[in-house]
């Protein structure tokens, strides 16, 4: 099943909860978590309540989280507890007896923290209304570990502790954004060796990934990139545990626009489930903290402080009755198209390529396939690649992206039928300008700030707002030029290589579309996803029948198959499907189930 839920601290107390516990409070809001269709609730195991000293575990604490237990169970629903708080809304909650000692790798450390997760492992064994642990919120928030090593010790160090005393319920962890776009010491490859299955929280108004309005494309869609990303790092299926807005930042009516599309939207790729983030509003404790400090946290509830549905809880509601209908959680997409990821992510040899640029250029390029009907996974270049037909390099860098032998092996599976499609940021390799049909010349860097790649077969011509950045020159040497840039260079071309195809930009598309807001409200960068749209059909693959802002999928039903259709767009589009009567239309950031 899709895990449909929410993050919980009570309205009247938020983060004080277990301080100022209210049996009564949890109860009625409970019921509203309940109604809302709801059925995973992650909550959170303070530290200083639950530990207020090395040696033990607080019984009283212990007491009130088995009523919590039991009012959950009663309503039907599975909680995450969620150890090491540690980070909280934007605000750090540290124990007092730390003393500065490194949480990660000071072994008395490691031994109270034992104490602590033994003592919930021990105490609710076995017990079914606990879906899985969560090892910590945003660990990488509160302390970095001293190294990629430490990170991964304590994980393991911890989940195994549990599993020794509970091995039927799943461990995880809750990462965030942040461990995707630089290297805070958890990784989602060794996060993955020590858990069951990862997690990841990710909001657009936190992060440069998303320079656009709330209503974007782009917005709605970093849920299920960061989703594929972290799969595609960690090799383990994904729980999207966090997400959301605040209506202290952005128009509560908007907000559940976002949740409208947000959520099918992981479901359509694949996702375990979606957490809200959160249950419902704090303004009775707006002056207490994190709420004093960071005073947009208070508005990101499905509910308001009184219990009353806003925006975002009448679209998770309705989204549940969704659920209804598709029965069971979508499996991620068949992995014909994949975004290679770079062999060297988090470690790159060339300091300006950080992990933020990288996941910039991947992100652009899940949008793009995204708008030409294609579902990306995203793959390591050393993995068994032989299922894929459609093979997807972004801005690839000088060096560092692909080993040579790698690069070897890609050649050879495009020359046996496959496709590439790759743009470029500097790489120099051998047998590039053989297999895109070209004679390199140089390298060089324009200083336009405007760059303009006129039609010459596309169909269309493409401009872009661009930082000056390295652009490649070269002329056909066999290809098929598509666009042609200012310097009378080829800006694109299309080759045969051997019984595959692949497909050259000689400019860091997206790069350009990275660093421009609002990039897909535009009519011109709208259309840069024919280039993707270009290799797969002559591939022989199918682009959809949908236009670019609308993601969808093709699903079986009971009652007969289906697509599952999302328009990311903040407009209505309308469009036709094969042997239907009437023109479907579907509202901004609207989600439905469409008959095939």
């Amino acid at each position: 099943m899709f895990w449909l839920g929410a993050n919980y601290w009570p309205s009247n107390y938020g983060v004080r909860m277990w301080e100022k516990w209210s049996p009564d409070e949890v109860d009625r809001e409970l019921d509203g978590i309940s109604a809302m269709g709801c059925r995973v609730v992650r909550v959170f195991i303070l530290w200083e309540c639950f530990q207020p000293a090395a040696d033990g575990v607080d019984e009283a604490a212990m007491a009130k989280f088995d009523r919590l237990l039991r009012s959950a169970a009663d309503r039907g629903l599975k909680l995450i507890p969620t150890f090491t708080v540690g980070h909280m809304s934007g605000e750090n909650w540290d124990v007092s007896w730390r003393d500065g000692r490194d949480i990660y790798a000071d072994p008395a450390m490691l031994r109270a923290q034992s104490r602590l997760v033994t003592a919930f492992a021990g105490r609710y064994r076995g017990e079914e209304a606990i879906l899985a642990w969560d090892l910590g919120n945003e660990p990488e928030n509160f302390a970095k570990p001293p190294s990629v090593a430490a990170g991964w010790l304590w994980l393991r160090f911890l989940s195994q502790e549990i599993k020794v005393l509970d091995p039927g319920h799943p461990v995880t962890v809750g990462l965030c954004l942040d461990s995707l776009t630089r290297d805070t010491g958890f990784r989602p490859a060794e996060a993955a060796e020590a858990t069951d299955f990862l997690c990841m929280h990710a909001y657009p108004g936190y992060s440069s990934l998303c320079p656009d309005v709330p209503q974007s494309p782009r917005a709605s869609l970093l849920p299920a990139f960061a989703c594929l990303l972290t799969r595609g790092l960690g090799g383990k299926d994904v729980l999207f545990e966090e997400f959301g807005a605040s209506d202290q930042m952005v128009d509560a009516e908007i907000v559940g626009g976002y949740y409208r599309a947000v959520l099918p939207s992981l479901l359509l790729n694949g996702a375990l489930g979606g957490l809200a983030w959160c249950a419902g509003d704090f303004d009775p404790c707006a002056l207490d903290l994190p709420y004093e400090t960071t005073p947009y946290e208070i508005g990101f509830g499905l509910a308001d402080a009184a219990g009353n549905l806003k925006a975002a809880g009448r679209e998770t509601k309705e989204f549940s009755r969704l659920l209804e209908d598709v029965g069971d959680r979508i499996g991620p997409p068949l992995g014909e198209v994949c975004i290679l990821l770079p062999d060297r992510y988090y470690d790159h040899p060339d300091p300006e390529v950080t992990p933020l640029r990288l996941a910039a250029a991947l992100f652009n390029a899940f949008i793009l396939a995204k708008r030409a009907g294609l579902h990306p996974l995203f793959r390591r270049p050393e993995e068994d690649l032989t299922g894929v037909r459609l093979f997807i390099a972004p801005c690839v860098p000088r060096r560092g992206y692909f080993r040579a032998s790698q690069w070897r092996k890609l050649l050879e599976l495009v020359a046996a039928g496959k496709g590439l499609y790759l743009s470029y940021a500097g790489l120099a390799i051998d047998g590039l300008a053989e297999a895109a049909g070209v004679r390199i010349l140089h390298p060089r860097f324009p200083e336009e700030r405007e760059v303009c790649l006129e039609d010459a077969g596309l169909g269309t011509s493409l401009c872009y707002r661009a930082r000056t950045e390295k652009r490649l020159q070269v002329v056909p040497d066999g290809a098929q030029v598509l666009l042609q840039d200012a310097a009378g260079g080829p800006g694109a071309v299309l080759a045969r290589h051997g019984e595959g195809w692949m497909l050259l930009v000689t400019h860091p598309v997206e790069h350009y579309l990275a660093d421009t807001p609002d990039a897909y409200a535009g009519v011109e960068a709208e259309r840069t996803h024919l280039l993707y749209r270009r290799v797969a059909e002559t591939l022989g693959m199918s682009t959809g029948i949908f236009p670019p802002e609308v993601e969808a999928r093709a699903i079986s039903l009971i009652r007969g198959d289906s697509w599952l259709a999302v328009n990311h767009g903040a407009a209505e589009v309308v469009f036709g499907l094969p042997g239907a009567a009437e023109l479907i239309r579907l509202e901004g950031k609207e989600a439905r189930l469409l008959p095939r």
